[in-house]
């Protein structure tokens, strides 16, 4: 496992949350024979993940904050 400073939860759920919707909908493409991206949906999700950190957005989304905290 890699050391270092762990994810706060509420970022680690809305990462999950984002796995989830990817896995979701590769899962219903390959039902209804669409054409499903997932490499390309995971590319954009961390992308995304590293330009927040990128920018300095060392604490979680105020929207994250106001949620459920699973």
């Amino acid at each position: 496992m890699a050391s270092g400073k762990s994810v706060d939860l509420q970022r680690r759920a809305a990462f999950k949350e984002t796995a989830r919707s990817i896995v979701q909908e590769d899962r219903a493409a390959k039902k209804y024979g669409y054409s499903q991206s997932t490499i390309g949906a995971i590319e954009r999700a961390l992308k995304a993940a590293l330009d927040r950190k990128a920018v300095g957005e060392d604490k979680a989304p105020e929207q994250l904050r106001d949620g459920v905290t699973w």
